[in-house]
């Protein structure tokens, strides 16, 4: 079971906030920088939905952001980026660009595929990344099963009743000189994780996590995988 905790926010300058839709199936995650920061993209897979990511590359004129989301809902959930937007300038986010008095707010985000079956209606994403944002804190940050990563589900090419429950993570370090390096995660695999060290199934189908914990009894695990290092 994936638990909802909060974890310590350690980065400078960064809030992150999470909303979910009714019954916490699905939902959105967004982190919010002051005054806008600088971002690059790099896109990994053949079916992203992604959102304003083309002016990231590192030749583009407006390589900075106000936040960056992930969304449940497949391309439905791109939908969270305008809500986010409104919630910054409705805060007095934003600037003005070539002289016009109209203040932006640029958001880039993607979106994972947790869209439900049959004729379960679609939720309203800008409302949920609006509240995202307006909840959004600088102290500390949930994981687990929250925001984006509420209906993310593991181990899927063994179908959806047998996958595990996904989730959001965090991670950070400091990097010296007051300088700190943190990571927003939502794992939403079609395939199982693997811990390297052990060789242990530690997620994906129920069934496969399961054997791996008998065999790991019964000492019958593969050996542990050696990490690489650079030459």
């Amino acid at each position: 079971m994936v638990r909802r905790r909060a974890a310590r926010l350690d980065v400078g300058g960064v809030q992150i906030g999470h909303a979910e839709a009714g019954g916490g199936s699905t939902g959105v995650s967004v982190a919010l920088f002051d005054g806008g920061a600088p971002a690059v993209v790099d896109v990994r897979g053949g079916a992203s939905a992604t959102y304003d990511l083309a002016s990231l590359s590192l030749d583009a004129t407006f390589g900075r952001r106000w936040a960056i989301f992930f969304s449940g809902g497949s391309l439905f959930g791109l939908d969270a980026a305008a809500g986010i937007r409104d919630q910054i300038l409705e805060s007095g986010g934003g600037r003005s660009v070539f002289h016009n008095p109209h203040r932006i707010a640029p958001v880039s985000g993607a979106a994972l595929f947790d869209l439900p079956g049959g004729k379960t209606p679609i939720p309203d994403y800008r409302a949920l990344g609006r509240e995202a944002a307006r909840t959004a804190r600088s102290d500390s940050v949930e994981i687990g099963k929250v925001g984006a990563g509420a209906g993310a589900l593991v181990g899927k090419y063994r179908g959806r009743p047998a996958a595990m429950p996904g989730g959001l993570g965090w991670a950070s370090r400091p990097l010296g000189r007051g300088g700190h390096l943190g990571a927003l995660v939502v794992v939403n695999a079609v395939g199982a994780v693997r811990d390297p060290a052990s060789g242990r199934w530690v997620a994906g189908p129920a069934d496969q996590v399961a054997a791996s914990c008998r065999r790991k009894r019964r000492g019958g695990l593969p050996p542990p995988v050696s990490a690489r290092r650079s030459p």
